[in-house]
Protein backbone atom coordinates (compact mmCIF):
# COMPACT_ATOMS: atom_id res chain seq x y z
CA UNK A 1 0.00 0.00 0.00
CA UNK A 2 1.42 3.66 -0.58
CA UNK A 3 1.50 6.15 2.48
CA UNK A 4 0.80 10.04 1.74
CA UNK A 5 2.22 12.19 3.99
CA UNK A 6 1.44 15.82 3.99
CA UNK A 7 2.57 18.87 5.83
CA UNK A 8 0.40 21.67 6.20
CA UNK A 9 2.08 25.13 8.16
CA UNK A 10 -0.46 27.77 8.50
CA UNK A 11 0.18 31.19 9.93
CA UNK A 12 -3.48 32.56 10.37
CA UNK A 13 -1.81 36.51 10.92
CA UNK A 14 -4.19 38.28 8.23
CA UNK A 15 -2.10 41.86 8.32
CA UNK A 16 1.72 41.89 7.55
CA UNK A 17 3.63 39.26 5.40
CA UNK A 18 3.26 35.52 7.32
CA UNK A 19 6.62 33.73 8.19
CA UNK A 20 5.55 29.89 8.43
CA UNK A 21 9.28 28.12 8.65
CA UNK A 22 12.60 30.32 9.59
CA UNK A 23 15.80 28.34 9.39
CA UNK A 24 19.13 28.85 11.70
CA UNK A 25 22.40 27.49 13.30
CA UNK A 26 24.35 28.18 16.21
CA UNK A 27 23.48 27.61 19.41
CA UNK A 28 22.27 31.40 19.83
CA UNK A 29 20.08 31.12 16.57
CA UNK A 30 21.85 32.46 13.41
CA UNK A 31 19.05 33.07 10.96
CA UNK A 32 19.99 31.31 7.72
CA UNK A 33 16.86 31.48 5.59
CA UNK A 34 13.22 30.67 5.89
CA UNK A 35 9.74 30.15 4.11
CA UNK A 36 7.46 33.04 4.67
CA UNK A 37 4.10 34.65 2.21
CA UNK A 38 4.52 38.63 0.87
CA UNK A 39 0.87 39.60 0.98
CA UNK A 40 1.80 42.69 -0.75
CA UNK A 41 2.90 40.61 -3.74
CA UNK A 42 0.10 37.55 -2.94
CA UNK A 43 3.44 35.03 -3.29
CA UNK A 44 5.28 32.66 -0.92
CA UNK A 45 9.06 32.88 -0.99
CA UNK A 46 11.72 30.65 -0.56
CA UNK A 47 14.06 32.55 1.31
CA UNK A 48 18.07 32.79 1.69
CA UNK A 49 19.90 34.85 4.01
CA UNK A 50 21.67 37.57 1.97
CA UNK A 51 21.77 40.98 4.28
CA UNK A 52 24.35 43.62 3.25
CA UNK A 53 25.46 43.81 7.26
CA UNK A 54 26.38 40.08 7.07
CA UNK A 55 28.69 40.67 4.04
CA UNK A 56 32.12 42.30 4.23
CA UNK A 57 34.06 43.06 0.58
CA UNK A 58 31.36 43.29 -1.39
CA UNK A 59 32.37 43.82 -4.91
CA UNK A 60 30.64 43.12 -8.59
CA UNK A 61 30.85 39.67 -9.47
CA UNK A 62 32.97 38.24 -12.24
CA UNK A 63 32.08 37.19 -15.48
CA UNK A 64 30.07 34.10 -15.08
CA UNK A 65 29.84 33.07 -18.93
CA UNK A 66 32.58 30.30 -17.90
CA UNK A 67 30.61 28.49 -15.46
CA UNK A 68 26.99 28.10 -17.57
CA UNK A 69 29.40 27.23 -20.46
CA UNK A 70 30.41 24.35 -18.11
CA UNK A 71 26.60 23.63 -17.30
CA UNK A 72 25.44 20.65 -19.33
CA UNK A 73 21.52 20.64 -19.49
CA UNK A 74 20.71 16.59 -20.24
CA UNK A 75 17.40 15.18 -21.28
CA UNK A 76 16.93 11.66 -19.50
CA UNK A 77 14.65 9.10 -18.41
CA UNK A 78 13.66 8.15 -14.02
CA UNK A 79 14.49 4.63 -13.14
CA UNK A 80 11.56 4.42 -11.25
CA UNK A 81 9.56 6.26 -14.30
CA UNK A 82 9.06 9.71 -16.00
CA UNK A 83 11.14 11.99 -18.80
CA UNK A 84 12.71 15.08 -18.35
CA UNK A 85 13.76 17.32 -21.51
CA UNK A 86 15.87 20.02 -19.63
CA UNK A 87 17.38 19.53 -16.50
CA UNK A 88 21.40 18.72 -15.03
CA UNK A 89 22.72 15.65 -13.54
CA UNK A 90 23.94 16.50 -9.70
CA UNK A 91 27.42 15.12 -10.08
CA UNK A 92 27.79 16.81 -13.19
CA UNK A 93 26.70 20.22 -11.75
CA UNK A 94 28.76 19.62 -8.81
CA UNK A 95 32.06 19.89 -10.64
CA UNK A 96 31.02 23.17 -12.10
CA UNK A 97 28.51 24.99 -9.09
CA UNK A 98 29.43 22.89 -5.94
CA UNK A 99 26.88 26.09 -4.01
CA UNK A 100 24.06 24.33 -6.08
CA UNK A 101 23.85 20.61 -5.13
CA UNK A 102 23.58 18.87 -1.97
CA UNK A 103 26.36 16.11 -2.01
CA UNK A 104 24.43 12.63 -1.31
CA UNK A 105 25.67 9.57 0.04
CA UNK A 106 25.26 5.77 1.00
CA UNK A 107 21.88 7.06 2.32
CA UNK A 108 20.86 9.96 0.67
CA UNK A 109 20.68 10.67 -2.89
CA UNK A 110 22.61 14.14 -4.30
CA UNK A 111 20.11 16.83 -4.88
CA UNK A 112 19.58 20.12 -6.81
CA UNK A 113 18.76 23.67 -5.38
CA UNK A 114 18.33 25.16 -8.98
CA UNK A 115 17.79 28.90 -7.56
CA UNK A 116 21.52 28.76 -6.35
CA UNK A 117 22.00 29.05 -10.35
CA UNK A 118 19.88 32.26 -10.89
CA UNK A 119 22.72 35.15 -9.90
CA UNK A 120 24.62 33.29 -12.28
CA UNK A 121 21.57 33.03 -14.88
CA UNK A 122 21.39 37.48 -14.15
CA UNK A 123 25.20 37.84 -14.66
CA UNK A 124 25.67 36.13 -17.66
CA UNK A 125 22.23 38.43 -18.74
CA UNK A 126 23.76 41.42 -17.57
CA UNK A 127 27.16 40.94 -19.48
CA UNK A 128 25.13 39.87 -22.78
CA UNK A 129 23.45 42.70 -22.73
CA UNK A 130 26.53 45.14 -22.51
CA UNK A 131 28.17 42.81 -25.52
CA UNK A 132 24.96 43.55 -27.46
CA UNK A 133 24.66 47.32 -26.82
CA UNK A 134 28.16 47.45 -28.14
CA UNK A 135 27.48 45.44 -31.14
CA UNK A 136 24.35 47.74 -31.66
CA UNK A 137 26.60 50.81 -31.19
CA UNK A 138 29.56 50.06 -33.81
CA UNK A 139 27.18 49.18 -36.79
Amino acid sequence: TAALATMIVWNADTAGDNVFISFGTEASFSGRGGIDYNRGGGLVRYNTTSDARLKTNIVDAPSASDIIDRIRVRSFDWRHGGHLDHWVVAQELYRVCPIAVSVGDDERDWSVDPSKLVPLMIKEIQDLRVRVKTMETLH
